[in-house]
């Protein structure tokens, strides 16, 4: 047998070393070292608070004293995730906190420019929230959407949303709405711009997506006029049509049921332009044709004008022959729902109707009234009313009024100086068993934030008198809602 022989070859390496003296200067200059301290390290704060930090600068071998020869940074960032915002480039910190509740670690660096060596300090904050509750307030405020918050212990949060998120909502505002979602609640803030308003968490105030993020299917037109929200089902109202959104819906996965978020269907077809007021639930109005639309089942693309005898010497459902100006539901004896509702003709006259609504394919007038012409509810906007009787509240000038159906009679309930203007009233539907108004004024001419905001007791005579007055903390009031 052969055999092949394999010889490995290594180079050899040689490493020549040389040995030199060694004539470097070593010369150690000592610096002056920065000591940091505070006399608090742990904080615990709301949302929206404003945290206040001076720490303490101590030099190793003399005062720190200009700012000038220095570079300060503050960074912020969560327990479980090390990425880090910057929140000040002073020396001491002010910060107004717009992170969500949790726990928080912030970082102070000091570095002298003189010699680049940094030295750091760490602070521990927790973050809660007080905003769980309270009256929203949609206004205009330098040309834009401009929210406003009073929570239930009476603090008051100006700019809520931008303070939050850095950016405004929108222009040209037009609702505000609270909804309870699953598995969370959110504020949607509505504008009639090129964006159409944004979707705001309940808990937080941050923006979590744009009005066209809300549709299955892409908007053609974006035109928002209305946001309804009744028990589990919301509507909107985009560009004269009629979207219907099931808030909550149930899937089984592995066996259990589980709640998913949806989102708004296409508009529903047919020859109608959908009122911006809202009737109920599957009942909406009709400003085309003046008449009442009946929706037999919200997820079905179906809409029908409500059933009625066309005999009724009242007025007949099916073509009214007026425009929907307000309208409440009220509970009558025995569980029938009832509504009261302010309509006009073309030439301004308005009318008070009342109707049964306890079938909703078959409305059922009950009472058609001319409201008198000196009466001041022909000018009102605005109205609010609760559930248990039929008093219509409302603002004309710097007046607020209360309208009695039952005995065709108005009546001053509260005066506000000249100056003001009475622009929003809204019914704390949340508290029955407390009756209160929150009523939104502003000064005409006044730039800024001209608005101001009342919460009132209401008498059971209906008088008003002033449980709160918040000044100047919005501007003139467009839309408002209650979060709950």
């Amino acid at each position: 047998m052969n055999m092949k022989k394999l010889t490995h070859i290594f180079p050899l390496l040689i490493l020549v070393v040389s040995c030199t003296k060694d004539h470097g200067n070593y010369e150690y200059k000592e610096i002056n070292a920065v000591q940091i301290t505070a006399e608090e390290s742990d904080f615990m704060l709301n949302m929206l608070d404003t945290l206040v930090i001076n720490p303490i600068l101590e030099g190793s071998m003399e005062e720190i004293g200009d700012d000038s020869g220095y570079e300060f940074l503050w960074t912020i960032y969560t327990t479980t995730s090390y990425h880090a915002d910057t929140i000040s480039r002073e020396r001491n910190l002010v910060y107004l906190i717009n992170k969500v509740p949790g726990n928080y670690r912030i970082s102070f660096r000091v570095k002298p420019l003189a010699t680049g060596v940094s030295y750091r300090y760490q602070f521990n904050l927790t973050v809660m929230t007080e905003l769980q509750r309270g009256f929203l307030a949609l206004s205009e405020v330098d040309g834009k959407a401009n929210v406003t918050f009073v929570n239930v212990m009476g603090n008051v949060y100006e700019d809520i949303f931008y303070n939050i998120n850095g950016q405004h909502a929108g222009t040209n505002p037009v609702a505000i709405r609270w909804t309870m979602e699953a598995p969370n609640d959110y504020i949607a803030i509505i504008c009639d711009d090129e964006r159409g308003g944004v979707y705001a968490s309940g808990l937080s105030f941050t923006h979590m997506f744009d009005y066209a993020d809300w549709f299955y299917e892409g908007l053609d037109v974006i035109k928002p006029q209305a946001y309804h929200v009744y028990s589990n089902q919301s509507f909107i109202v985009n560009n004269n049509k009629l979207h219907y959104r099931d808030r909550n819906y149930n899937l089984i996965i592995d066996g259990q049921s589980v709640r998913v978020e949806s989102k708004f269907y296409a508009a529903y077809p047919g020859n109608y332009e959908a009122s911006p007021v809202y009737v109920r639930n599957n009942i909406h109005y009709c400003s085309k044709n003046q008449r009442f639309l009946y929706i037999p089942a919200p997820t079905q693309p179906n809409i029908f004008s409500t059933a009625a005898d066309p005999d009724n010497p009242i007025f007949d459902p099916a073509n009214v022959g007026l425009d929907l100006v307000y309208a409440k539901m009220t509970r009558a004896p025995r569980g029938i729902l009832d509504m009261d509702a302010i309509f006009e003709n073309e030439d301004g006259t308005r009318y008070y109707l009342k109707y049964n609504i306890n079938n909703p394919s078959a409305i059922v007038p009950i009472k058609k009234e001319v409201l008198p012409s000196a009466y001041h509810i022909n000018h009102a906007t605005s109205f609010a009313g609760n559930h248990d009787e039929d008093f219509f509240y409302y603002g004309s000038g710097n007046k607020v009024y209360v309208y009695d159906p039952l005995i065709n009679e108005e009546r001053t309930v509260y005066e506000f100086d000249p100056q003001y203007q009475v622009d929003n009233v809204m019914w704390h539907v949340y508290e029955p068993a407390d009756r209160q108004l929150f009523v939104c004024i502003s000064q005409p001419g006044m730039d800024g934030k001209n608005g101001s905001i009342y919460h009132m007791n209401v008498a059971s005579n209906g008088n008003l008198s002033i449980r709160h007055a918040y000044m100047n903390v919005c501007g003139r009031v467009i839309s408002t809602s209650y979060k709950n």
